[in-house]
């Protein structure tokens, strides 16, 4: 049967779906037993065979040195990550797991996919999309159409909520490892434009917030984490579940107002209590930078926050509390969180590929509207390591009709000065509860480590591409007023005895019991694998080695 395959290849988890053309709306592709999205993540066992997503991460429990995740983060930076001792550059590593993706799909439906469209950050400029459509092409995917993730989220919420013609939309993506934010309007035919330049944070996502729930553990620990032993394997593994720990209490905060972190290192056990507003109070910069990019992307588009019929968040982060407070309270409307922000951005570009691709009249879209070239980023340097949250950066006033950035960061400073108010008045504090030694991993399910990758150059500071002016009737947006910040200690970072820590891109917390097919192996010679837990080398046979430095996501 006829269908069109839509592929989020997302910095922690990718997801897919499938478009029939004698359906409406699209599914989402079961990539898993537990769940629909797959880690991205891809290790190189022994012998050069390459292993995806689920059965990746079941590898890496055994030999953490193999995996490699945040390939996306790294596309075009021109430095290649090591998987398993042998360097690849990461545009390559997200066509192989794109590939993957198309070949499991394939195996389930019976036959090719009739179109494929593959999505990515809207703030991508024409150096990251040529790299990852070559990679692309090299993996016999050269006809698959490119899609920006805003775009593609539009048309998934539109397929699930009744959005009228004519009416626009604002788009705020918050997933693993980057932050988009752009303004649609709904075409006649069924398919959306963009209005205005998309605004684009490539190095911030929920990965960055995993780290702050890790810093603040490492902060707990003091003098123990630094008499760790850096040549241990048991504590890399203990490292490795430890960071598991952390972004699964990092999730529970979405739910609950505090959590107690189990902490099961070499010698040592204990539990380390993290609340909501200690957790929000340490992200809330970031927040903050994201709402003034949300700001300037109605602002570019002409559009008050008013005037959207609908605010959808998409991306894992979006479900974060204090995400949807600042939205809703700066647009004056409640927000939209999809019931599954990590497959709406794949039903979308099913969809779109149907309508591009299929030529349907009803859900026809410009092919010229896919790959926006305003784009006020410069994706044409490396992108930089992954950071922590930064505060937002100040900017001058805007112009009185272009009030989206003054009312968004006005309407964030009156929720952020009552909620850090709270804070200080009740906030609880870090609570080391010693439990006694207990063996390593005797109650917790150990996790994956994460290899670490040279990290790119710094990205230097460059103005906006030629082509991508701003309005002629925008000016900059009023600096937002000062936010009344609660001191935060700063986590005391280790001495030259700390232990190597993987890369800042965070564990996949529910990770799918199934496991995928392996691609070709990058070596000469190597055999594909089978996917599944029990592919390994052969007795006496030697690695490529570890790889080393600091993978980006």
């Amino acid at each position: 049967m006829s269908y069109y395959l839509g592929i989020d290849v997302g910095t922690t988890f990718s997801a897919a779906a499938v478009c029939r053309p004698d359906r409406p709306g699209a599914d989402v592709v079961a990539l898993g037993d537990r769940a629909n999205a797959v880690p991205s993540a891809v290790f190189a066992d022994e012998r050069g065979t390459l292993l995806f997503g689920v059965a990746a991460e079941r590898r890496a429990l055994s030999d953490p040195g193999r995996v490699v995740r945040g390939f996306k983060r790294r596309i075009g930076d021109g430095v290649p990550m090591l998987v398993g001792g042998v360097p690849v550059a990461a545009e390559e590593l997200a066509a192989r797991f794109a590939a993957q993706i198309v070949e499991d799909v394939a195996a389930r439906e019976g036959g090719p996919a009739t179109g494929i469209a593959v999505t990515h950050p809207a703030s991508w400029g024409p150096h990251r999309l040529d790299s990852l459509r070559t990679a692309l092409a090299a993996h016999g995917l050269g006809g698959a159409m490119l899609l920006t993730e805003p775009q593609a989220a539009a048309m998934g919420y539109a397929a699930a909520e009744r959005v009228e013609p004519g009416a626009v939309v604002a788009v705020y993506d918050l997933g693993g490892g980057t932050f988009d934010a752009a303004v649609a309007r709904k075409l006649p035919d069924g398919g959306f434009e963009l209005l205005g330049a998309p605004e684009g944070i490539d190095g911030l996502g929920g990965i960055d917030f995993d780290e702050v729930v890790f810093e603040h553990v490492r902060a707990a620990l003091g003098p123990v984490w630094v008499e760790l032993d850096p040549s241990d394997p048991a504590t890399l593994t203990a490292v490795a579940r430890l960071r598991r720990e952390c972004t699964e209490a990092k999730e529970a905060l979405s739910a609950d107002t505090e959590v107690l972190i189990p902490v099961v290192l070499p010698g040592h056990s204990t539990q380390v209590r993290f609340t909501r507003p200690e957790f929000e109070e340490a992200i809330r910069p970031a927040v903050a930078e994201t709402m003034a990019a949300l700001g300037r992307a109605l602002d570019s588009a002409g559009v008050t926050p008013g005037e959207t019929a609908a605010v959808v968040l998409v991306g894992g982060s979006s479900r974060i509390p204090l995400v949807a407070q600042l939205v809703s309270a700066a647009c004056g409307q409640p927000a939209s969180v999809d019931v599954d922000p990590k497959g709406v951005i794949a039903a979308g570009a099913a969809m779109t590929a149907r309508g591009v691709l299929g030529g349907e009249p009803t859900q026809r879209l410009p092919i010229a509207l896919l790959e926006p070239t305003d784009v006020r980023v410069d994706p044409e340097v490396p992108s930089p390591p992954p950071r922590q949250p930064r505060p937002p950066q100040q900017v001058a006033p805007a112009p009185r009709r272009r009030r989206g950035v003054a009312l968004l960061l006005a309407a964030g400073g009156v929720v952020a000065a009552v909620v850090i108010g709270g804070v200080v008045a009740n906030t609880v504090g870090t609570q080391a509860v010693e439990t006694g030694t207990s063996k390593a991993g005797a109650e917790t399910p150990g996790g994956p480590a994460v290899v670490d990758n040279p990290a790119p150059p710094p990205r230097p500071q460059q103005q906006a591409p030629a082509q991508a002016p701003a309005p002629a009737n925008r000016r900059p947006a009023p600096a937002p007023p000062p936010e009344p910040a609660a001191p935060t200690p700063t986590p005391a970072q280790p001495t030259t005895t700390t232990p190597p820590e993987p890369s800042t891109t965070n564990e996949p917390s529910e990770p799918p019991a199934t496991s995928e097919p392996a691609s070709p192996s990058p070596q000469p010679g190597g055999q594909a694998g089978a996917g599944n837990d029990s592919a390994g080398a052969p007795a006496g046979e030697t690695g490529g080695g570890n790889a080393d430095g600091a993978g980006g996501s």
